[in-house]
């Protein structure tokens, strides 16, 4: 419920992986929010987009349409991170490890991108493996993962109304 108003009822796995809005997405679990650019209309459920610097589809909510101003939500878990890369800036899908936390069977990571901050899980990393602060790194999104939604409720600080 989001001020006396039901935002959405559904099976948990639906309300965690395709949110009715960005309220019951930051509220259900751990959630980033991309800016992303709709290149067409969407059809079928499924968008083209661009989002770090990439042109990919991804499944959308009812109702978008090139009109909508639309958010990527991706979860922790849907973030992949690929080799280190030598890089003075980041931009486009390479990001920057900004902190690591280790927690012995997962790492999650805080990434700085050139459209905000990730959050990233990494399951059972090898030790040498375990990224640092300041290193750089190529960042992607696991398919079918993301999640369009209309930007209707979404502050500039980077969470959702509340």
């Amino acid at each position: 419920m989001n001020r006396g108003r039901i935002e959405q009822v559904d099976v948990p796995d639906t309300v965690y992986r395709r949110p009715e809005s960005v309220f019951v997405a930051d509220f259900i679990g751990r959630a980033t929010f991309l800016d992303a650019t709709l290149l067409a209309e969407p059809a079928d459920g499924r968008a083209r987009v661009v989002a770090l610097g990439r042109e990919f589809e991804t499944d959308c909510q009812d109702g978008v349409t090139i009109d909508t101003e639309v958010l990527l939500m991706i979860r922790p878990e849907s973030v992949r991170l690929s080799e280190r890369v030598e890089a003075e800036e980041v931009h486009g899908d390479i990001g920057r490890v900004l902190n690591a936390i280790f927690h012995g069977d997962s790492v999650e990571y805080e990434i700085e991108t050139d459209t905000g901050t990730i959050v990233a899980q990494v399951s059972d990393p090898s030790v040498e493996d375990i990224l640092k602060p300041m290193d750089c790194v190529r960042v992607s999104l696991a398919q079918d993962r993301g999640w369009l939604l209309p930007k209707t409720d979404y502050e500039d600080d980077g969470t959702a109304a509340h």
